[in-house]
């Protein structure tokens, strides 16, 4: 995918400012940095007509001095960018047969990472193209993973997918009660024209609402906010239904509870797209029996409470149970600890198990002779497991994995980890994710 790098250096300017700017001739950018953002060069080029005159028209478009680069991947485009400014030019288009040649061609230094610089220009590597020609095991067992991960950048396989910068929507309606009222429906009969508004303003503006931000304030100025998702687009009648399920859960929370009469509505449509993003394949629709379950959820949170129905989430970690991450339906998946594709050093290593189990199942592991497998202070095994044993009864293992030492927390005595995790496949054909620390061995996972 083509990609352009643009680059500033004015430290006074507001990164909001050139988002701005750029929204008025780009639909779609990643903030990469303060100084920094990428855009997709394929729409543009066809707009403008050339990748040449997308990128004059880009650079036209911001108030202050910018550099851009286009290339292959971004980080090619980044580097074009920096020649750019190393020429004294804004330009730097890289022709999509020459991005190796180009990137080869670089000096070392554009790497960010200093010390891995100062060893390679020490082992003669001095250019990116030379960095490029190791062995990525080489890279990874001599320098880590953060090396290991710009040794791809180098060779072109930037797997990172774009996050896109949506600005908020300003479509939102507001009302305001001449008397106050605590009576759900008085304040959900009133809410309907408001969501009708919404409604209609999100149709002339041609797209279609996935997510709103719902607002209800008291005469105390008393605020109670909440983001709903929809199942599949907003009305006006699912749009009511928020306004009551969020009432009903604000007045039975006994350590918020108003103290006085709704006031003031405001929805605001914070997620919308256009309606040729919404147009879904033949086999894209959610059925029937899925809007069910959808709805039932919507009316679980207004039961329980919208921060009481969770869903499982992926995120950054080392083991299965600390990628997992629980967080309410209702919210998208910004409380996952990030990154969670880049490279986390001790990370077990795929396939990733489909079961976790809580609590985990305690197991022995024995060696040939039959005596319990341990793993010293200093992170040796006493021998080699052979045999798994569960609720008494021994398996043999056909073969395992490992072990993978992790010496977590080091830092607290109380909270420290210090564990060998094996990938265990048993005569029986089942295969487990085992942990064995100071306290015995478990099964942490199973595999399918």
């Amino acid at each position: 995918m083509r990609v352009m790098a643009l680059k500033w250096q004015d430290e006074q300017l507001v990164p909001e400012q050139v988002m701005g700017d750029l929204m008025q001739v780009v639909a779609d950018i990643e903030v990469h940095s303060s100084a920094q953002c990428f855009i997709p060069a394929g729409a543009p080029s066809r707009f403008y007509g050339s990748e040449l005159k997308a990128a004059r028209a880009i650079v036209r478009s911001t108030t202050s001095k910018v550099t851009l680069g286009c290339a292959n991947d971004r980080f090619a485009a980044q580097c074009a960018a920096q020649v750019a400014g190393a020429r004294k030019g804004r330009l730097c288009i890289v022709p999509p047969e020459q991005n190796a040649t180009f990137v080869g061609e670089l000096p070392i230094g554009l790497l960010d990472n200093p010390e891995v610089c100062e060893v390679l220009v020490g082992l003669g590597v001095y250019t990116l193209g030379k960095f490029a020609e190791l062995s990525p095991a080489a890279v990874r067992t001599r320098f880590g993973a953060e090396a290991a991960f710009m040794h791809e950048l180098v060779r072109g396989r930037d797997r990172r997918p774009m996050q896109l910068f949506r600005p908020h929507s300003v479509l939102a309606v507001v009302r305001e009660f001449e008397s106050p009222s605590v009576d759900i429906d008085g304040v959900v009969y009133g809410s309907r024209l408001l969501a009708g508004q919404l409604c209609l303003e999100v149709e002339h503006a041609g797209v279609a609402c996935l997510e709103v931000e719902l607002t209800l304030e008291t005469e105390h100025d008393e605020v109670h906010v909440r983001r709903w998702r929809a199942v599949t687009i907003f009305d006006q009648d699912s749009l009511v239904e928020r306004v009551r399920w969020q009432l009903e859960h604000w007045l039975r929370d006994s350590h918020s509870r108003p103290s006085a009469g709704i006031s003031k509505i405001k929805i605001e449509a914070i997620h919308v797209v256009s309606l040729k993003e919404l147009q879904s394949g033949l086999w894209g629709e959610l059925s029937e029996s899925d809007q069910r379950a959808h709805r039932g959820l919507d009316r679980m949170r207004g039961l329980v409470g919208v921060d009481q129905v969770l869903e499982v989430g992926v995120q950054g970690g080392r083991d299965p149970r600390d990628r997992t991450v629980l967080v309410p339906h209702t919210e998208a998946s910004g409380r996952e600890r990030q990154p969670k594709n880049r490279p986390w050093p001790g990370q077990i290593p795929a396939p990733s198990p489909v079961t976790i189990h809580t609590p985990p199942v305690v197991i022995d592991l024995l060696d040939r002779e039959g005596r319990a497998v341990e793993i010293t202070s200093r992170g040796n095994l006493s021998g080699s497991p052979t045999v798994l044993r569960k609720s008494g009864k021994q398996m043999p293992l056909t073969g395992w994995a490992g072990p993978w030492l992790a010496d977590a927390r080091w830092w607290s005595e109380q909270d420290q980890q210090r564990c060998a995790w094996f990938q265990m496949l048993t005569a029986d054909g089942h295969a487990y994710l085992c942990r064995l620390d100071a306290d015995g061995a478990v099964i942490e996972a199973s595999y399918d």
